[in-house]
């Protein structure tokens, strides 16, 4: 083999050894809303970890909402709302994208993003975007219609474009429109 096709080959290799390794999911709870403080104190260190490897995905949970496989999401009060976030974040320039699957019939889902200092009720500060299973967009606590709702077994996935600064989101693989730009 020439010393193109081994580094081709090695280069695959490595790929194949990032998609299939093992990830942890851990879930970290702040003792009240997210702020500077709990950022310095203790949420920082915990990104600086997950930073450090390829396998560590931390989170920002509310009540721990996640089930034991890392893939599912659900309220444990019926009173109040929970979430969750990933700390495994966007930044600079390019496209990203994810997709949630609502398989709760008595749930409502808010989809979307944010930065590391927002707090974990999506939509209720200025820094994060949201497209909610009531059908609104939410920023800054003011909620607007958007489009329609969706629920149990809907598909929705989220765009975010930070070269042209605009975010989309799907539902069932179906474009709606610019959420905000």
């Amino acid at each position: 083999m020439s010393e193109k096709e081994v580094s081709q080959t090695e280069r695959k290799a490595q790929m194949m050894k990032l998609l299939f390794q093992r990830r942890i999911l851990c879930g970290i709870q702040p003792s009240s809303v997210p702020h500077i403080g709990n950022y310095l104190g203790a949420i920082k260190k915990w990104i600086d970890l997950q930073n450090s490897g390829d396998n560590l995905v931390v989170m920002l949970a509310d009540l721990h909402a996640i089930d034991t496989d890392g893939l599912a999401c659900q309220s444990q009060d019926q009173r109040i709302w929970n979430g969750a976030r990933s700390t495994k974040g966007v930044k600079g320039k390019g496209r990203y994208y994810f997709e949630i699957t609502q398989t709760d019939p008595n749930g409502i889902a808010r989809v979307g993003w944010s930065v590391p200092i927002a707090i974990i009720d999506l939509g209720t500060d200025n820094q994060g975007f949201v497209y909610g299973g009531t059908g609104k967009k939410s920023f800054a606590k003011q909620f607007d219609g958007y489009d329609e709702t969706f629920g149990v077994n809907d598909t929705i996935g989220s765009f975010i474009d930070l070269d042209r600064m605009k975010i989309r989101f799907f539902k069932n693989a179906s474009f709606k429109y610019h959420l905000f730009i």
